[in-house]
């Protein structure tokens, strides 16, 4: 018995020095960081970012995304995520869109068919008919086909939206 003990206790006095190492190195490995980190060319830790080049100097980025938003109207732009075309066996279209309305605005947003529409962020109310509802971000709501729908955005941040619209001819 007395040799477990000892065992036991002897276990502890390596687990304890194991552990005043690894805080010592995190220690020392922090200060070492920290001294060397954000400087300057002058010793200065930090400051304003420089200013950009001038115009002609600048090199923009030609890229474009491949599905990039469109402005609809002042306050809202969408883009066409995925689409799938009418087959002979199966005569309906579905498009799905992401839909951004602005903080602060309104926006009538036009549909080609019935949606349903499930908000990705921001928060504010939508206007289906005659009908409002108050969205967050996780609610989910259908408009029926020919219904007209108002978005409006309240906070500071936009309202996203991600919209599967359908329609059968």
């Amino acid at each position: 018995m007395a040799k477990l003990a000892f065992a036991a206790d002897g276990d502890l006095r390596r687990a304890k020095a194991r552990l005043t190492y690894i805080s010592l190195f995190t220690a020392f490995s922090a200060i070492a960081f920290q001294a060397a980190g954000c400087r300057d060319s002058r010793g200065r830790g930090t400051g304003p970012l420089p200013p950009p080049p001038p115009q002609e100097q600048a090199r923009l980025s030609d890229y474009q995304p491949e599905k990039a938003f469109s402005q609809i109207s002042p306050g809202l732009a969408t883009r066409t995520v995925f689409v799938v075309e009418p087959t002979a066996k199966d005569s309906y279209h579905v498009e799905v869109q992401d839909v951004i309305v602005a903080p602060g605005k309104e926006a009538s947003i036009p549909l080609q068919g019935a949606a349903t529409f499930e908000v990705t962020g921001g928060g504010g109310s939508a206007t289906i008919g005659a009908r409002s509802h108050e969205l967050g971000t996780g609610s989910t709501f259908a408009v029926p086909e020919g219904e007209p729908l108002k978005i409006a955005a309240k906070g500071d941040a936009p309202m996203t939206l991600r919209a599967y619209v359908v329609r059968v001819p």
